[in-house]
């Protein structure tokens, strides 16, 4: 697990810590070279510094922080408390307890990771004039990207 702790700045009011997902059997060479695109946005946890909250304020983030990584990875957390049946490469059953691995990396890193201009959205299509926009813009897929590239 490599856990990055470094706020980043999407506008000058907005600050999240940004958690990427990846598949831990990828040899970690592989794994931590961006040009590779092993590692997934899932979600991002706001930071937010609670107004008169004064030497509570540090408690109340961390707990923030806490729950918001709860709620995004509660599935893979059941998952891998529950076990999964799934099959292997011949075809046999198995029960697999899946761990989970997350990267907390801050908004240059993103962009690398997922080949975004800076302003720009590292999980969306949203330019910068669309982020925080009342209409969601579709995700970044790969094909996307590939198609921008192409341009």
């Amino acid at each position: 697990m490599l856990l990055k702790f470094q706020v980043e700045v999407l506008s000058s009011e907005q600050k999240v810590w940004a958690l990427y997902l990846s598949i831990g059997n990828i040899k970690s060479a592989i794994r931590n070279n961006p040009s590779f695109h092993c590692w997934v946005t899932i979600g991002y946890i706001p930071f937010i510094k609670f107004l008169n909250a004064g030497h509570l304020n540090g408690d109340l983030q961390a707990r923030l922080f806490h729950q918001s990584l709860r709620v995004i990875l509660a599935t893979l957390i059941s998952t891998g408390r529950k076990g999964l049946i799934m099959h292997d490469a011949a075809g046999a059953k198995r029960s697999c307890h899946p761990r989970v691995a997350v990267i907390l990396a801050k908004y240059t890193d993103q962009l690398i990771v997922n080949v975004a201009r800076l302003g720009h959205s590292p999980t969306s299509t949203a330019t910068r004039e669309q982020l925080g926009g009342a209409h969601p813009q579709p995700p970044r897929t790969y094909q996307w990207i590939m198609a921008q590239l192409a341009k």
